[in-house]
């Protein structure tokens, strides 16, 4: 069914994906932002080299950093396994040298030895929409506290410390408030996504 398998290694900002073939063919290997611009440009960067190419792609579950992704391969109906790190880690053994590069190959060819049996992963559409929201929610809490946090600073630089002390204290204290909301998402909210979606292989 497939031909080509692209294994991504996830992380905050960035996205490594490799593609792999067989044993007797090189594997490449790219790396992009973790955005929907970067998802844009990998695919792009895939399709240059697999030539409309059956396609399967192999991941980890990595938390939020993750779910974008998987939001991006749901909405474009492209086929996509989601995998837990101890089956991969029990698949492959003790890797030596470790980094995203080498990450991504290993899913790649994960998913090139069990392809016949791989399960595939698709986000319900209800959920894909929750998940959306909690990004695009998480993102403006994200961007709130650095414009608190770079405001403060500089009101500290350019005007004297009785004048800015009360505006500083009060702008620290709904920085933590932002902060906990941040936390409280990613603890309680994508952990009820990633178990939803772990429900789903």
């Amino acid at each position: 069914m497939f031909s080509r398998f692209i294994g991504i290694d996830v992380s905050k900002l960035t996205v490594d994906a490799a593609i792999y073939v067989s044993a007797t063919d090189q594997s490449l290997h790219e790396q992009f932002e973790n955005r929907p611009s970067g998802f844009r440009k990998m695919m792009a960067w895939i399709n240059s080299h697999c030539k409309k190419q059956p396609l399967l792609f192999c991941l980890e579950h990595t938390g939020i950093y993750a779910l974008p992704l998987c939001c991006y391969f749901t909405q474009h109906k492209l086929a996509y396994s989601l995998q837990s790190p101890l089956q991969i880690k029990k698949s492959v053994g003790i890797q030596r040298g470790k980094s995203d590069k080498s990450d991504a190959k290993m899913l790649a060819r994960y998913a090139y030895l069990h392809r016949d049996e791989i399960q595939l992963s698709r986000l319900p559409s209800q959920t894909m929409i929750k998940i959306q929201y909690l990004l695009a929610y998480r993102q403006r809490l994200v961007k709130s506290k650095v414009a608190l946090e770079v405001s403060s600073k500089e009101l500290s630089v350019y005007t004297d410390k009785a004048f800015s002390a009360k505006i500083v204290q009060d702008s620290q204290k709904h920085v933590k408030q932002l902060q906990n909301s941040i936390v409280t998402i990613d603890k309680q909210q994508f952990s009820k996504m990633r178990r939803c979606i772990a429900s789903i292989n």
